[in-house]
């Protein structure tokens, strides 16, 4: 959705089409893979757009990588923040962070959860570990499917993108209790973040940005990132990413490689922490 909300704008500032062509799988390891391919044909101008761990976080947890997560896939601009939410049933007697650590303790290992792979689940592994709340995991293919079976209670406690949880928090099924991003966010400013509830160990935000290929020079990724900010700035960008729970920041190439690399390292630190190893 970011990419063809970005390419309607960027058709007008480049006057050309902007195709964009979905390629989902392996954690975002085939995107990083078309990127290569196309970029080596050399048949067009060919972009990635995708959250920031495809290349923070694929790398720790698999063993054999497509690609080469520094100079596969160089940084242009940010583009949206994802926020992310974690959500109960709109039956649950748990309204907070705080409530969900109590009923963990009460019955240990009796409540499911669900999180989207990659950061989520490591960041929420990580605080049941420091809060010492057992639940048990259940696996999905992705989030809509864990969303749909939070809604019948068949599972407790899901931390997911807000955008698939909007629709069910709006017909009520739900209760959002808290976002990870660091500030709330503006579909839902009544519900506090994760720091300030109390639990800053679970701040995340997903960071979709624009990568280019390594074929790709400074000043051309520089010239890409000038024309993102000035899509950025086009409120009707604005405004439909905003109605789809998401909020515009665009940066300069240099930005978003210190934004990569420190990110990076976080990912680094938390997979010794919970000793995950590459698989």
């Amino acid at each position: 959705m970011v990419a063809r909300v970005f390419g309607d704008a960027l058709k007008g500032i480049w006057n050309q089409n902007v195709i964009t062509e979905n390629r989902p799988g392996a954690d975002g390891g085939l995107a990083v893979g078309a990127l290569k391919e196309t970029a080596a044909l050399e048949t067009g101008q060919v972009l990635l757009v995708a959250p920031t761990t495809v290349l923070t976080v694929a790398p720790i947890l698999r063993a054999n990588l497509s690609f080469d997560p520094v100079n596969d896939a160089l940084p242009i601009s940010g583009g949206a923040i994802d926020f992310l939410g974690i959500a109960v049933p709109a039956s649950s007697s748990i309204h907070s962070l705080d409530d969900l650590v109590r009923a963990a303790a009460v019955s240990p290992g009796r409540l499911n959860w669900y999180a989207a792979p990659g950061g989520p689940f490591m960041v929420f592994t990580d605080w049941m570990r420091r809060r010492s709340a057992q639940m048990t995991f259940i696996s999905y293919r992705g989030a809509p499917d864990a969303v749909r079976d939070l809604s019948q209670d068949r599972i407790q406690v899901v931390m997911a993108p807000l955008t698939p949880l909007l629709p069910l928090i709006s017909a009520g099924s739900i209760r959002l209790v808290v976002v990870s991003n660091p500030e709330r966010s503006p579909r839902a400013a009544a519900v506090p973040t994760a720091q300030e509830a109390g639990h800053p160990e679970l701040t995340l935000e997903g960071f979709i940005s624009f990568f280019a290929p390594r074929t790709a020079s400074l000043d051309q990724r520089r010239r890409i990132a000038g024309d993102i900010a000035t899509a950025s700035a086009d409120p009707q960008v604005v405004d439909r990413l905003r109605n789809a729970g998401l909020v515009v920041r665009s940066t300069s190439p240099t930005e978003l490689a210190d934004h990569v690399r420190q990110q990076a390292q976080r990912w680094r630190r938390l997979a010794q922490d919970l000793d995950i190893r590459p698989s």
